[in-house]
């Protein structure tokens, strides 16, 4: 066979196959004892042809020759920009998480990889960037439900959950417990006051607290635990959209102002005496004219309807002044110049000023410590826990001491969560009292001057309450609180009976506890008369004292 020959013959494809084949097959029966290099590199074709058309940007798992090609568009870029839903279907363009790789074949979860057509499903997505909120609620073997609250001090198994996730709920700010116990988990969304102190159900007021002092215009916050406080979508009467999804005592509050109750059963009015917070929301902003207040909470289902029991209603009273602080504690009983019996009753308030358990550290927000004969503790310092520096851990807003006979200085003092002491005078307050063990448990008395005093004019005259609460003239009418009068050479007005208003009855209808006198020179009568919101004398000896002084 001639080289011509040979090259005509190759020039077709299928015969220079062929003869080459045959080439082959005589050149193995010549018996050489070399391996025959040309098969090794000729057999491999057909592998060869089979990867001659791949995709358009092959992404294999492995760089070896037996994987498996898998297109990924390019788009499909980890990120942390977008984070896919419980039931969404991640396609190649959609964005997953910071910590995701994008393989083949690997099943979705917050540090594994997503290919390009995988679904990721509620047992196994969480993205970098998602908090742990009350909302977001966590089971041990599915992912963000919405069945049970992520608590503070709740494990989150890591076959689940990201160390995103872990650092999310670790980093998350947490408020205190709707329903708190000594032993209780802390949630992260409700919070509590001494009203609410239980695990029962409840609505209640976080602020201002009752016999806050308050400015005409302030902010009211409400709390709750065991009801699903949900919007009104409707805002329309007789709507059920909420309470027809099956959520548990679903609804909303109602703020109802100077007006009692509605009961239950009954539809709740809408007017500027019944505010419906219809969307929801747990804050407001009040405008008050100066005066005691009463403020009521109700509950009612999302037909506006009243709910039956007491855990669906509380009540506050507030004293609107005008210029009093917006954030502000104080002693309310005894106030300063009392004088007490050996064992007696300390009242405190807030205004501007979440009184919560201790636990959590939310802005301005913490617990009440009582300090006696001691010094209010620096800023940033924890207040020690010994006899004299009692901690109200609960939110407790009343207390009772018994203290030896003597003279006394009582400071309250706001912490935080953990104990450490809030900076500012706005969450500091003192009285000076006196424990004497002949003092009766309720009264009002002249402080200043003293009985037989012989004074100057201008002079001050000064009282003080024990086991009473001094308040602000208006809506407020209960009998161990109410207002002073001072009667100047008048007999003291009979209980039930109104007290005048003219120079010789002189009214302290916003709470003060002081006022300067300027009198003619001679021997004056002073009476002091506690009377209700509505001016109405007090009966019994505890709302009366008097004394004289000699103006020279």
């Amino acid at each position: 066979m001639n080289r011509e020959f040979v090259a005509r013959r190759f020039a077709h494809p299928s015969l220079g196959v062929m003869l080459l084949a045959a080439l082959l097959v005589l050149a193995g029966c010549g018996g050489s004892a070399e391996s025959p290099t040309p098969a090794a590199t000729v057999l491999p074709t057909a592998t060869l042809v089979a990867t001659m058309a791949p995709p358009a940007t092959p992404v294999p798992a492995e760089p070896t020759a037996t994987a498996q090609p898998v297109a990924i568009e390019p788009t499909a870029e980890a990120t942390a920009t977008e984070e896919p839903a419980a039931t969404e279907t991640v396609t190649a363009t959609n964005e997953v998480t910071a910590t995701a790789e994008v393989t083949a074949s690997e099943d979705v979860t917050a540090t594994e990889a997503i290919t390009a057509s995988e679904a990721t499903t509620s047992s196994d997505e969480v993205t970098s960037s998602e908090e742990a909120t009350a909302a977001e609620e966590i089971t041990t073997t599915e992912g963000i439900t919405a069945t049970e609250e992520v608590t503070a001090s709740e494990e989150v198994s890591e076959a689940d959950h990201t160390h995103e996730t872990h650092a999310a709920i670790e980093s998350a700010e947490v408020a205190p417990p709707a329903a708190f116990t000594s032993s209780a988990e802390i949630t992260s969304t409700t919070a509590l006051t001494a009203a609410a102190a239980t695990s029962d159900t409840r609505v209640f007021f976080l602020q201002p607290t009752t016999n806050a002092v308050v400015p005409m215009t302030f902010t009211v916050v409400i709390s709750y635990t065991g009801v699903t406080l949900a919007a009104d979508e409707s805002h329309e009467a007789g709507s059920d959209a909420h309470n027809s999804a099956g959520a548990t005592n679903a609804g909303h509050v109602h703020l109802i102002i100077d007006s009692d109750f509605i009961p239950a059963g009954e539809m709740i009015p809408a007017d500027e005496l019944h505010h419906h917070f219809s969307d929801g929301s747990t804050s407001t902003e009040l405008s008050l004219a100066p005066g005691s207040h009463i403020l009521r909470l109700q509950y009612a289902d999302n037909s506006h309807t009243a709910l039956e029991g007491d855990q669906y209603r509380q009540e506050i009273v507030v004293n609107v002044v005008d210029g009093a602080p917006e954030q502000a504690v104080r002693i309310v009983s005894p106030t300063s110049g009392a004088t007490v019996p050996v064992t007696f009753t300390v009242v405190m308030a807030a205004s501007g000023i979440n009184v919560e358990p201790a636990g959590p550290v939310n802005e301005n927000a913490g617990h009440f410590h009582l300090l006696i004969d001691e010094p209010f503790v620096a800023a940033g310092e924890i207040i020690p826990a010994d006899d004299t520096h009692l901690h109200f851990g609960k939110a407790q807003l009343t207390t009772t001491l018994t203290l030896e006979p003597g003279s006394y200085l009582l400071r309250l003092q706001l912490a935080d969560g953990t104990h450490h002491a809030l900076s500012g005078d706005q969450y500091r307050a003192e009285v000076a009292i006196i424990v004497a063990e002949d003092a009766p448990a309720e009264q009002v008395m002249f402080v200043k001057p003293a009985d037989g005093a012989t004074v100057t004019s201008p002079f001050l005259v000064g009282w003080a309450a024990s086991g009473l609460i001094i308040e602000a003239a208006g809506s407020s009418i209960r009998p161990n609180a109410g207002h002073l009068h001072l009667l100047i050479n008048e007999e003291f007005v009979a209980g039930g009976e109104a007290i005048p208003t003219d120079e010789t009855h002189l009214h302290f209808g916003k709470g003060q506890t002081s006022t300067e006198l300027t009198l003619e020179p001679g021997k004056y009568t002073l009476r002091l008369q506690m009377a209700n919101g509505a001016h109405i004398a007090q009966d019994g000896p505890q709302y009366h004292d008097e004394i004289t002084v000699t103006v020279k």
